[in-house]
């Protein structure tokens, strides 16, 4: 009706953005450290879409028998846009050698469908 009485007043809005990307990673990116010593390293997440929310973030840490990482699963339950701290692990490597933390991409669960993910890994290395 209102466009018939105000045929000039009316408008469309369309939208065509392109869907963001989830991006996770991990902070510091690289970690020099020597066997059994114990660091923390930040689990971070960003979503840069200002009509939308991730509702939640799970991930589990793809297993690596050279490193020992507490807690092996994150849970980050509150609906977010922008960056966000998703949790803490504390990890120590068990020898020398150089090794990677990763998130392991099945085990991200964020209740959200179509949602492009991208992860970096952490990367240890482990001196004498």
């Amino acid at each position: 009706m209102f466009g018939v009485l105000n045929p000039d007043s009316l408008k469309t809005f369309i939208r065509a953005d392109q869907p963001s990307d989830l991006r996770i990673w991990f902070e510091p990116a690289e970690i020099v450290t020597h066997p059994g010593i114990k660091f923390k390293v930040k689990i971070m997440a960003s979503y840069e879409d200002k009509y939308n929310l991730v509702p939640k973030v799970e991930a589990s840490i793809r297993p690596n028998k050279d490193l020992n990482i507490v807690p092996d699963k994150i849970a980050y339950e509150k609906p977010f846009s922008g960056t966000v701290e998703l949790g803490n692990y504390d990890v120590s490597a068990n020898t020398y050698g150089t090794f990677n933390l990763e998130v392991s991409g099945p085990s991200i669960f964020t209740q959200t469908t179509n949602l492009n993910i991208n992860t970096a890994k952490a990367v240890i290395y482990s001196k004498p």
